[in-house]
């Protein structure tokens, strides 16, 4: 797996979902990526948005923590990440923040 969908499509299980990808999902996402049937943000937003993901109830810095590894493939970087903590705490929904990431000009170099 090494071209970049196949590393998002993992990062999505290894990195969102904090565990290992299962070969049938990994294999479902990537064909729905390389025929064009859905789109990057549409699967982050499947991820994050998922049941899977939000019975999990991490925390604000946790959440960003885990949409900068997944989405831009790096760490944090400090004012970032306060800004979007500080947007979720005064009340912009998580989704929102995502769609934030996901409407950047880093999400279109990245993807």
């Amino acid at each position: 797996m090494d071209n970049g969908i196949g590393k998002f499509v993992l990062r999505m299980y290894t990195t969102c979902l904090a565990r290992d990808a299962e070969k049938a999902g990994t294999v479902y996402w990537i064909n729905q990526l390389n025929t064009n049937q859905i789109g990057g943000t549409a699967v982050v937003e499947q991820f994050f948005m998922g049941t899977e993901f939000t019975k999990k109830n991490i925390s604000d810095i946790e959440y960003m923590y885990r949409l900068y590894l997944t989405i831009f493939n790096r760490d944090p970087d400090t004012s970032g990440i306060n800004f979007w903590v500080n947007k979720l705490q005064n009340g912009t929904s998580r989704k929102d923040v995502l769609y934030g990431f996901t409407g950047g000009k880093e999400w279109a170099t990245v993807w």
